[in-house]
């Protein structure tokens, strides 16, 4: 993983499966150096998933003020193409995120295909940290901060922007 251009991502969503992505944040770092760091966020396609808005808080009201001025498209569906190019423009080889395996079906369909063709390495920093836990456990961010002596702030958590910054700290501590 050293000297790799890492994609550290995370999303808040509408749900689980097949619902619009209304949040997304990422920092590409080489090693401990951030090179940059964004977070974009989208309306939703369907009507707002009250369970999912009780989590992150990310309702319609909320997404608009976040949006105020934006110049980027109002929906993640439509605005794909600036996240492939993010990750073309900084030669990226791995995405990392906690919980991976939810987070990348959410990807453009192109990264998922690089992903597959093992163009991109990926990393899971959940899965890379069952080790420190009782029973191989999966640890939840919270948790693996928490292993790892790593500041949380449980009222900033589950914002795409915290969780990425915390998974960043985390991905930093594992690969140390």
């Amino acid at each position: 993983m050293k000297n790799k251009i890492n994609f550290i991502f995370d999303t808040e969503t509408n749900g689980f499966a097949n619902c619009s992505v209304l949040s997304v944040s990422y920092i590409i770092c080489q090693d401990n150096n951030i090179l940059n760091k964004d977070t974009r966020y989208y309306f939703s396609q369907e009507p707002y998933n009250y369970y999912a808005c009780k989590v992150h808080g990310l309702s319609e009201k909320v997404i608009e003020e976040k949006r105020d001025d934006c110049k980027y498209p109002s929906y993640f569906n439509d605005d794909k193409d600036w996240l492939i190019n993010i990750l073309n423009e900084y030669n990226v080889n791995n995405i990392v995120a906690h919980n991976i395996s939810f987070d990348i079906k959410f990807l453009p369909q192109d990264i998922k295909n690089k992903i597959e063709n093992q163009d991109y390495s990926t990393f899971c920093t959940m899965q890379g940290n069952r080790h420190l836990t009782p029973n191989n456990k999966a640890p939840k961010l919270i948790e693996a901060c928490e292993l790892l002596n790593i500041d949380f702030d449980e009222d900033e958590a589950h914002s795409s922007d915290y969780d990425t910054l915390k998974c960043f700290e985390v991905f930093i501590k594992t690969i140390d």
